[in-house]
């Protein structure tokens, strides 16, 4: 196929991969936060990365981990979300060390959640308001709100077409306006990432180096939705 050659992955994008993959113990939850985190940590984790410049801050990856989350010690900045039901939640951030160089006034993030679906999220820097990002917000107009929701609806497990041949494994998936894949392997409760925040609708990965078996995990992206659907091999 002609969409399958290589692809660049950053040394960012690896470590990252490598750092929310590995399967830590998790630490204890400080007590004030145990209680209103017990019952959502029993689905498992949701890892959040993103980059904060000023009040601007982007989201770059968002993906649900088999296991439960890890905190972090404080670091000065925290993040507060909103879930869907409309519970706030507060935990440390983690300000993440690049091996290569970038606008000093860019500060890389990630924090590890209990699984929900995410309605908002500030960030604090010793008590003051740095930058906020809400779902709602970012589709314009009630009319993009809408066309959102419904292909979030439509979106089914038969529009992820697999097929691994020749130790590649290709991928078509209903690309959209800011919509993004990642695929990853997992047998045995452990997983392994082929693809992170695709948006080309075809692409291949090797996957020479996989073991006979296991399961394929499909997460989809948009903004701050995430859907997970899931093939065996």
């Amino acid at each position: 196929m002609s969409y399958c050659g290589p692809k660049h992955v950053s040394d960012y994008s690896v470590a990252a991969v490598q750092d929310f993959v590995q399967k830590n113990p998790p630490a204890a939850f400080p007590v004030t936060q145990q209680a209103a985190v017990q019952a959502q940590t029993a689905s498992g984790a949701l890892y959040l990365a993103g980059s904060l410049q000023g009040s601007n801050v982007q989201v770059r990856t968002l993906v649900p981990l088999s296991r439960a989350p890890r905190s972090e010690a404080p670091s000065g900045y925290s993040i507060r979300v909103l879930n869907e039901q409309g519970s706030w939640f507060e935990f440390n951030l983690q300000l993440l060390q690049l091996d290569h160089p970038t606008d000093r006034a860019e500060q890389h993030f990630s924090v590890e959640l209990p699984q929900m679906n995410i309605q908002r999220f500030e960030i604090w820097q010793n008590g003051v308001l740095v930058a906020t990002q809400d779902n709602s917000d970012l589709v314009a107009g009630s009319t993009g709100q809408k066309q959102q929701k419904q292909q979030q609806q439509q979106l089914s497990q038969s529009q992820f077409q697999l097929d691994e041949s020749a130790n590649q494994l290709c991928v078509s998936w209903p690309a959209g306006k800011d919509a993004s894949l990642s695929v990853i392997y997992q047998q045995n409760g452990e997983d392994t990432v082929l693809a992170l925040n695709e948006t080309t609708g075809q692409f291949c990965r090797d996957s020479s180096a996989l073991p006979p078996g296991g399961d394929w995990r499909l997460i989809w992206r948009q903004q701050l939705s995430v859907r997970e659907f899931r093939q065996p091999r």
